[in-house]
């Protein structure tokens, strides 16, 4: 995942036991918030040893994290055409890139898996180095040209960045995309209403308690993300779509406080 626009400096280390520790400049020290992963109180960060266990996080932190994999898979049937160049942003240790590339390997020209941090760049091109047809960067997105192309594809990364940055990206992926081609984005959303907010919020923290998470691991979680991640109402995400041009909006997937959408130029 893509981290650029976080607009603070992290360090990541290993503790003496092994275990992947963000550090952040003024932050408290780091707590335990599941599956060999540590953080402190705004500290969140992608780097350093975090790709070791991101995969297993993710996939227990985020409902149907891999259902939606497949989902993306078959949307993408509907967009790759011979010769397509593919993108993903926040591309993280390649799984969702490697198997776009796997799909259509006959096709496309190649995948290109983007992320701002080193650490996972290496993992991904280490997991993916059997792979034809895929590669994949460190770069900013905010600095990255895009290449004409017919699919973007942007997995819980756009979150993570600015309101404004989120605007520039859409709009620099909207002026490379080929007409007809698409933006398939997924983002933690909240809710416009405090009563809703509040329900989903109540879910999502039993779903994390369901699949392993301590009532600890939870809230430390919670507390390192402030300022780091911050999530957008639905019709907020349409509407940054829809400003940048794409003529065709959609909702794909929805589950508790995650939600996927499909633009097409």
């Amino acid at each position: 995942m893509d981290t650029a626009g976080q607009g603070t400096v992290t360090e990541s280390t290993r503790t003496k036991n092994g275990k992947a520790e963000a550090k952040k400049e003024g932050s408290e020290v780091p707590e335990e918030i599941g599956d060999d992963l540590s953080a402190g109180l705004a500290g969140w960060t992608f780097s350093g040893g975090v790709y070791r266990t991101f995969d297993e996080h993710i996939a227990r932190s985020v409902p149907m994290y891999a259902e939606c994999h497949d989902l993306i898979l078959e949307l993408s049937d509907f967009f790759v055409r011979k010769d397509s160049l593919i993108y993903e942003l926040g591309t993280a240790t390649g799984t969702l890139a490697g198997r776009i590339a796997q799909r259509h390997a006959k096709k496309i020209r190649r995948v290109i898996g983007i992320d701002i941090e080193q650490a996972m760049v290496a993992e991904a091109a280490r997991k993916c180095g059997t792979i034809p047809g895929v590669e994949f960067v460190e770069a900013d997105l905010m600095a990255y040209r895009f290449e004409p192309c017919d699919l973007v594809i942007s997995y819980y990364t756009l979150q993570f960045l600015r309101l404004e940055e989120r605007h520039d990206v859409i709009r620099s992926i909207y002026d490379r995309l080929a007409r007809g081609g698409a933006f398939v984005l997924f983002e933690k959303v909240r809710e416009p209403d405090g009563q809703l907010q509040d329900l989903i919020g109540q879910l999502y923290l039993d779903y994390k308690l369901q699949h392993g998470f301590t009532p600890g691991e939870v809230m430390a979680k919670s507390r390192s993300i402030r300022s780091v991640l911050e999530p957008s109402t639905s019709e907020e995400n349409q509407d940054a779509l829809r400003a940048a041009g794409f003529r065709s909006v959609g909702i794909v997937h929805k589950s508790l406080c995650f939600e996927g959408y499909l633009a097409v130029k």
